[in-house]
């Protein structure tokens, strides 16, 4: 497999899965390796799976220790004004509950049938629900 490199020198790897043409497609999920998306062309996030985790100065938006500066995310979050949704997949609700009490008037909605990932678990019901909160709230 070539290991192509990003503008700040970090080895990224992927893999070409199943036949045909390929379809690069960019996986989401912090954290997370891209071999869930199946018969694809699959990079991995810098830092998951074969991609190399980032060591140059240049690479500043990227952390594996646990990401941003925690006291200035803080601060941005407590300075919102707007109503904010927090989502969520069931089995995430302590972070669900924690990021909403860092929000002024926000609020933490559980998706209950889905892991970690809600928007591959139940795709139907993270379209309805916010939209019933963005029409209730909005």
């Amino acid at each position: 497999m070539p290991f192509p490199r990003a503008h700040d020198d970090t080895s990224l790897a992927y893999r070409v899965l199943g036949d045909g043409d390929p379809l690069p497609c960019l996986p989401g999920g912090a954290g997370r390796a891209g071999t869930y998306l199946g018969d694809l062309v699959v990079p991995d996030s810098r830092g998951t799976g074969d991609s190399a985790i980032p060591t140059a100065a240049a690479s500043l938006g990227y952390r594996a220790d646990g990401g941003p500066d925690a006291a200035a995310v803080r601060t941005a979050l407590a300075g919102l004004t707007a109503p904010v949704p927090v989502y969520a997949g069931g089995a995430d609700p302590i972070r669900c509950r924690a990021l909403a009490a860092l929000i002024p008037g926000a609020s933490c909605h559980v998706q209950p049938d889905a892991a970690h990932v809600p928007w591959l678990d139940d795709p139907a019901w993270l379209v309805e629900h916010p939209t019933a909160w963005w029409a209730s709230t909005c």
